[in-house]
This record gives structure tokens, sequence and C-alpha cells, in this order.
């Protein structure tokens, strides 16, 4: 188990690294060390899981996959935060953490045909994926406009003279992150024929 047990940690870290230099790439805030990290500690839970199995076969390995899991929603939670446009982000970079977790597990319980095909999914989500949500995007009849207006009488008239333009509203947050101003994060629908 002990040589084996090593295969599988160094398995998880390669794997894990490789999900993590996408994320780095990008200069997101969780990139190859942390991703690393969560692949290995994974890995490491369920060999404990394991030898503690091999020793007492009564022991529920199952708890400590799960707290696995659950472990990384505090690392997934601090990297999602609400941008000044009021923007959320960091959602991808939880969702890949979580992912490299599973990564970890697959490849400490043994599966290490799962831990590799689960690392090209996600590299393939996070690359390729993106490059489909940009298009996507391009064609999406929704805009979102964020607008620091410098005083409180500006928005109505701003918001007819959208409407007079054919724009249709479909969401709005107002703040008021300075005196005498008001910020506006707007999604609006195109109106018709028109282009990003």
């Amino acid at each position: 188990l002990w040589d084996l047990g090593l295969f599988r940690l160094l398995l998880a870290a390669v794997l894990g690294g490789i999900m993590g230099l996408e994320r780095t790439r990008k200069r997101r805030e969780a990139g190859f060390r942390t991703y690393m990290l969560v692949a290995v500690g994974s890995a490491m839970t369920v060999l404990v899981g394991e030898i503690m199995y091999m020793s007492d076969p009564a022991v529920d390995t199952t708890r400590i996959a799960a707290a696995a899991v659950s472990g990384i929603g505090f690392i997934g939670a601090g990297s999602i935060i609400i941008s000044r446009s009021n923007r959320v982000v960091g959602l991808t970079t939880a969702a890949g953490g979580g992912v490299s977790v599973s990564v970890g597990l697959a490849a400490g319980c043994g599966y290490n045909i799962g831990a590799v095909a689960l690392v090209i999914i996600s590299v393939f989500a996070a690359t390729i994926g993106e490059r489909i949500e940009e298009r996507f995007l391009r064609h999406s009849p929704l805009i979102r406009l964020s607008v620091l207006f410098d005083g409180e009488e500006h928005v109505l008239p701003f918001i007819e003279e959208a409407k007079g333009m054919g724009f249709r509203f479909v969401s709005a947050d107002m703040e008021r992150p300075i005196e005498n101003c008001v910020s506006a994060t707007m999604v609006m629908r195109l109106p018709a024929h028109e282009d990003h």
C-alpha cells in the first residue's frame, strides 16, 4: 500500500497542478499551488481512510470523503466575491477547487483513469468552455452596463433615453458608494437588429 499510496499522491499532485495552471494563467486567486494542495490533501484523506479500514473494517470511510468535499466549501466561499461593478467573480475558481477535491479523492482511492479523465474534462471546460461562453455572449441580446451617476436626478433621464432608443431593462441594482453619487448596474435587452 505504501508504494501505491505514494504513486496516488504524486498523481493527485500532478493532476491538481495541471488544473491549477489554467487558473494561474488567468491570474486567478486560487491557482497551481491551491489546486495541487487540495488534490493531494484529498488523496491523502482517501489513503488514510483505506489504512483505517484495513485496521478496522467497521470504520465508515465514506465520512472521510464527505469531510474533504465539505471542507473545500470554505476555500470556495472565500474565492467568490462581488466586485465593485456588482459582478460575481470567482465561481469557476470555486467550482474548480471542488473538482480538484474529486481528482484527489479519485487518485487517492486508485481510480486513476477517472482522475485523469476528470482533469481533461475540467481543463476543457475552463479553456474551450470559456471560448464557447464568449461566443455565446457575443450573440446574446443582453448587455450588462455599470454607470456611476453624479446625482440621483440623472438616473431617470438616462433610463428614459435608453427606453426611447429601444432598450428594455431586465434588471437594475443601485447603490450609493459615494455621497451624492449613484452606482447603477443594469442588464438590458438590446433593441431588435442591434449588435454589441
